[in-house]
């Protein structure tokens, strides 16, 4: 192609692309008017919006915890016949071999990546999540006002570097992901009166497990874990110290031979993404050590009067804790 021509093509590219941008709000904008739509109906609008401006097979909402390096589809739409995304995905994903990914993330970039095949050998264990995912061209971006998440495109056919669109839509998606979580929270309003300001919390350890913040109440339940259960209760009366994965499940699980770390990411990440509806704050953070019960929360008066009450102390009971869940 002549200079010329390349000039008069790329003009051209730019012009439809601007068109396809208004086109593409223009149809978002009644939709998301709509008072009788709910958060995920919104979100899968936009969604799909976005499969069609880029020509995509699937787009995404992925929760990111870059602690814990790990992801999971939240929201998504399949333009395909038979949606593959949880045969196809882990309930959680490592990012352990995705530094590009996580750098990008931390710093707010967009991530393009026009043909997966130019990483085969480079860094090939991305590679190879690529064609797990049948990935063959990908983008995404952060949303924002911090990375909570990702908006992301698989297989786009056009405007891959034109990520000008899809952060516009990781806009509006925010707020619906953020009215869903809202929600969420809102249905677990019960608050015991002993808490006074947002750094308390109240933890019942007598039938079933519960745990209060200013924001409301998490039971046993909303967990849908018993391992989950006995992970809080070992690491709020061993509170002292971090404990590695691999010393926790010698005390929880001995029988179980499986991954411990990863295992034990795994419970983190879903522990974290149920407390995030009661709190900002992290409830187990993670250490050079291992994990422990966050130090703004074991100073809190109600926690501190909880483990005097039964004299709790792991160096003096280091055996003395019963499951009965």
């Amino acid at each position: 192609m002549q200079p010329s021509e390349e000039f008069e093509q790329n003009n051209f590219d730019r012009i439809q692309c601007a068109l396809d941008i208004v086109h593409t709000i223009d149809e978002l904008e009644y939709p998301l008017q709509s008072r009788s739509s709910t958060p995920k109906d919104t979100a899968l609008l936009i969604l799909e919006a976005a499969c069609k401006f880029y020509d995509a097979d699937w787009c995404g909402l992925i929760q990111v915890d870059l602690d814990l390096r790990l992801w999971a589809p939240f929201w998504w739409h399949n333009t395909g016949v038979e949606d593959k995304t949880t045969i196809l995905t882990e309930e959680f994903e490592s990012a352990d071999f995705l530094d590009r990914w996580v750098l990008a993330i931390r710093k707010n970039l967009p991530m393009v990546v026009p043909d997966t095949t130019v990483v085969k050998d480079s860094h090939p264990t991305e590679y190879n999540l690529y064609q797990r995912l049948s990935i063959k061209s990908v983008m995404a971006v952060s949303l924002e006002p911090r990375p909570i998440a990702l908006l992301a495109v698989r297989n786009p056919k056009r405007y891959l570097h034109q990520t000008s669109m899809l952060r516009v839509l990781a806009y509006v998606l925010l707020a619906s992901y953020n009215e869903q979580k809202m929600l969420n929270r809102l249905q677990m309003v019960c608050i015991p009166t002993t808490i006074k300001n947002n750094t308390d919390i109240y933890i019942s350890l007598f039938g079933q497990l519960q745990i209060s913040t200013s924001s409301g109440t998490l039971k046993e339940s909303d967990y849908n874990s018993p391992r989950i259960s006995q992970l809080l209760t070992y690491l709020l009366i061993s509170n002292e110290k971090a404990h590695s994965s691999l010393e926790i499940a010698q005390a929880l699980w001995p029988d179980d031979s499986t991954n411990p770390a990863k295992n034990m990411r795994n419970l983190i990440y879903r522990l974290r993404q149920t407390f995030g509806l009661i709190s900002d704050a992290e409830l187990i953070v993670s250490t050079a050590s291992g994990y422990q019960f966050n130090p703004k929360f074991i100073s809190s008066p109600i926690i501190n009067n909880l483990m005097s009450l039964f004299d709790w102390h792991p160096q003096h009971h280091p055996s003395s804790i019963e499951w009965n869940y």
